[in-house]
């Protein structure tokens, strides 16, 4: 217990940073404006597609670190230059396989939960945007 607080003591602004930086954020996303049209183009495939190519090239890096370019366990993270590229590649790695494991689930969820436009909605205009002259068939 007694390393948790010298940690927590030790790194304290960066702490209050990350925890200051998530609450704005948040709240940016709560104060957002909501959707105007219901059938808008949903980006949740693509952002499925991105966190899966995250989890993809995070496994590929630690895949490289563990078969070519070992780790040197003996270097402190405020240590990490290019003499030590395994440490590098495993950081990065963890990172990448970190953000494809937390997004994959939640950019699914999206994906399958997202609503579906109506079956008369030819097509969705966009805020700002003229509707079409003619939505009819052509005569």
């Amino acid at each position: 217990m007694d390393d948790l607080k010298h940690l927590v003591m030790q790194y304290k602004e960066i702490i209050v940073a990350v925890v200051t930086g998530s609450a704005l954020i948040f709240a940016a996303y709560l104060r957002r404006p909501p959707r105007a049209t219901h059938g808008a183009k949903n980006p949740a495939g693509f952002f499925l597609l991105l966190s899966l190519g995250s989890l993809l090239a995070g496994g590929g890096l630690l895949a490289a670190e563990y078969f070519q370019i070992h780790l040197d366990p003996d270097v402190q993270l405020n240590q990490l230059t290019q003499d030590h590229p395994g440490n590098i590649l495993c950081l990065a790695g963890c990172i990448l396989v970190a953000a494809g494991v937390i997004w994959t689930p939640i950019n699914l969820l999206r994906l399958l939960l997202a609503p579906k436009a109506p079956p008369g909605l030819a097509t969705t205009v966009a805020p700002g945007q003229t509707q079409p002259a003619s939505t009819g068939p052509a005569t």
